[in-house]
Parts: C-alpha cells; structure tokens; sequence
C-alpha cells in the first residue's frame, strides 16, 4: 500500500495551513515544508503506516502534491521531524534498504557541494523524441529504448533541459575511546539542506536507506538519501525528543 496524492492533499491543506502560506510567501529562498510524523499519526495512522512501508514512493507522491498547492515547476521538498525509527551509525544493515531511518552519529567529514539531477532530459539520435527520467538517490537511469522509433542504442543528455539541485556527500561515524573512527555510513544532503553540517557535529539525520553499486559487482555500499539534518533544524533537545518519541511512540533508538 503507498500513499495517495488525495491523502497527502487531506494532510497538507488540512494540518499544515499556516505553514503552506509561509512556505508560498518565502519561495524560492526557502523549498522546505517539515513534515512532523507525531502529527501524521495523531491525523491518521494508516496514512503514517503507509509512508513508513514505502518512504520514496510516499514522498516523491508528497512533493508532487506540494509542488501543485504551490504551483511551481522547481523541486520543492518534503522534511521531516520526530521519526520513531531511531538508529546508531552501526545498526545499520541490508535489511534496512528502503526505510525511512533517523541516524545518529558524528559528522566525519563533509565534501563539497556538487550537482545531481532531479529530472535528467534525453534525446532520441535518430527520431529527436525527448525523453526524461527522475533520479533516486544518487543513482540516475538512462534511456534503454525510444519509445516513439524503436531505437536501443545511446542517448545524449540534455543539460539545458535537465533539471539540477546541489548535493553534497557527508559520512556518519561512529567514534571508539580513543576518537578513531570505527563504523561509518555516507549520506548525501541535497539542495536545501547542503551546508548544513560541519565535521564533528554530533547529529541526527533522517532519510532512506539505500544501496550503491560501482562496477559488475555483488557488492552494495549502503548510505542515507537524506531528507533532515537535525543540526540543521533544532527540533528539540536530543533528550527532550526521546523522551517525547518514547511515550509517543514506544519506542527509541536501537
């Protein structure tokens, strides 16, 4: 089960008013709306349960509702606060693919801000029928067949027709006694929220676990398709919010 645009129109018209209204007048200095999940689930349980069970489906159908409300072209983004599935650095696993996940850990270090693309726009060589793709995470597919001539060879890229938003990788660590560096986890921040954590922030970052293959390999690296820096947005105090999801929720960290 995914979430519907028709409820996520129910949720943002109805409980995020005030926020839409800030969110229109700022535009384009700020792309943001937050996305409280305590709220969701005191407005509807099933809702929240459904975003939990497919997070990029869910959000992406979000953003495109949010993108309508506001009637813009460029991405607009969908943050969230107070998730429930807390985990550490090392609680990471395979089994974690495609959850939606708040990490805790100490920035190891930051890259510098790069560009990805949000909407990548192909041209078919032979027919010149356009052809465009929606990146997930850092991964970006390419064309394999024109769906107008036939064609199932190369497809040159489109740069002026392609839509890009800043990214920046940033690794998660965990730290042992004596501060070297044990088990790390790369994150990748886009737009918005590039710049918004230095090395040697202790932080909390929510986002989709996903996976990353380099070369005809069966081996997957596994990092965090980040939706919210806490440090970025301090929602609460690290004790304060557990408390609050621990009472709400039933649960923490692992």
């Amino acid at each position: 089960m995914s979430v519907s645009k028709d409820a996520w129109r129910s949720y943002l018209s109805g409980e995020c008013g005030d926020e839409l209204e800030r969110l229109a007048a700022a535009y384009p200095d700020e792309r943001s709306l937050y996305v409280d999940l305590l709220d969701v689930h005191s407005f509807d349980e099933g809702f929240l349960q459904a975003l939990f069970e497919d997070p990029a489906a869910g959000f992406a159908a979000g953003e495109a509702v949010l993108e309508e409300i506001l009637d813009v072209s460029d991405p607009v983004h969908l943050r969230v606060e107070n998730n429930p599935q807390q985990r550490s650095v090392d609680g990471i696993r395979a089994y974690h693919v495609g959850d939606l996940v708040t990490v805790s850990g100490v920035v190891e270090s930051v890259g510098p801000p790069r560009a990805s693309a949000v909407s990548a726009a192909y041209e078919c060589p032979v027919c010149a029928a356009s052809v465009t793709l929606e990146g997930a995470g850092i991964e970006m597919e390419t064309p394999t067949r024109c769906d107008n001539c036939g064609w199932d060879g190369d497809f040159p890229f489109r740069t002026g027709d392609s839509q890009f938003v800043d990214l920046q990788e940033i690794v998660l660590a965990t730290e042992s006694d004596d501060a070297g560096w044990i088990t790390s986890l790369p994150a990748y921040l886009d737009d918005d929220i590039v710049g918004t954590a230095s090395e040697g922030d202790h932080t909390k970052v929510t986002g989709i676990v996903r996976v990353h293959r380099e070369g005809p390999t069966n081996e997957f690296t596994l990092y965090l398709d980040a939706l919210a820096v806490q440090g970025e947005r301090q929602v609460a105090e690290t004790e304060t919010l557990d408390g609050v999801l621990d009472s709400h929720w039933g649960l923490t960290g692992e």
